[in-house]
């Protein structure tokens, strides 16, 4: 879905609070824009569909612990993914980064830090 979306729609899907975080396109530098643009030629290349129908299959044999972090405010992929991902994990443990979109490491990244520190605090070595 987001390789055909313009870049305004993808930062108001992606982000809680795309205003703060969002890229205005006619403001970036035309090196910016080309980078872009070759991003998403690359991305239409290796993934156009967004898809692996394997990966069910290789989340079964995950046998580490297994922390899935999601921002809550994502509509590229809702929450309902990373829950599924997390399901299809044995063991794994799903948590939801609040007041974060599709990149909690851009909006909220003491929260996602504070999260996974903790998850490896719980499961130790």
């Amino acid at each position: 879905m987001a390789a055909s979306l313009w870049p305004d729609q993808v930062a108001k899907l992606s982000y809680h609070d795309p205003e703060t975080y969002g890229l205005d396109p006619t403001k970036l530098p035309p090196e910016a824009l080309a980078r872009m643009a070759g991003n998403r030629q690359t991305l239409m290349a290796y993934a156009p569909e967004m898809t692996d129908p394997t990966l069910a299959g290789r989340l079964a044999r995950v046998t580490a612990p297994t922390l899935v972090l999601w921002g809550e405010a994502d509509q590229i992929a809702n929450p309902n993914y990373g829950r599924v991902f997390a399901a299809a994990i044995p063991g794994a443990r799903f948590a939801l980064i609040t007041e974060a979109g599709h990149l909690p490491q851009i909006e909220r990244p003491r929260e996602l830090i504070e999260s996974i520190w903790s998850f490896l605090e719980e499961v130790g070595d």
